[in-house]
C-alpha cells in the first residue's frame, strides 16, 4: 500500500507558489462557507484551501491510514468524493445501532444546554415513599 504523494506538483510556477482561480457557486454555498470559516477563524481562502486540501490528502491521518483507505476505495471503484460520501454513511450505520457519541472520551467536555446522559429522578420525599419504607 502506498502513501498518498502530498508534495507540490514541481510543475507548478515556482516564483508564484499560488494561483488565483474563480468559481461560480450559489450564494447559498458562498454564505455557508463564509460562516464556517468565521466559525473557524479563518479566512475564506484560507477556509477552502484548508477543505480540499483534507479531501485531498485524507484529512491529514497518518500515512499507515491513507494507504488502507486509498486501497479500499480503489477496490470499490470509487472516486474519491463518493468514497467520503460512503464513509460517512457508514459512521451513520454505527451511530444508528450504537447512538450519538458512543466512542466519545470518558470525559467529554460539555456542550452548553446538552446532557448525554437523561437526568437522574429526584429522591422521593418521605411523604411519597411506600408505608413499608418509613
Amino acid at each position: 500500500m502506498t502513501p498518498i504523494d502530498r508534495t507540490p506538483d514541481p510543475e507548478a510556477p515556482a516564483r508564484a507558489g499560488k494561483l488565483m482561480q474563480t468559481f461560480r457557486m450559489p450564494r447559498e454555498l458562498v454564505s455557508f462557507l463564509k460562516d464556517e470559516a468565521a466559525r473557524g477563524g479563518r479566512d475564506l481562502t484560507a477556509h477552502v484551501v484548508r477543505w480540499l486540501e483534507g479531501v485531498r490528502g485524507y484529512f491529514g491521518l497518518p500515512d499507515a491510514a491513507t494507504a488502507l483507505l486509498e486501497s479500499d476505495r480503489k477496490r470499490l471503484g470509487m472516486e474519491r468524493f463518493e468514497y467520503l460520501l460512503h464513509a460517512l454513511y457508514q459512521r451513520s450505520i454505527e451511530l444508528r445501532e450504537k447512538g450519538a457519541g458512543f466512542d466519545a472520551p470518558a470525559t467529554p467536555a460539555p456542550l452548553a444546554g446538552v446532557s448525554r446522559l437523561p437526568p437522574k429522578p429526584a429522591p422521593a420525599r418521605p411523604e411519597e415513599r411506600p408505608a413499608t419504607a418509613r
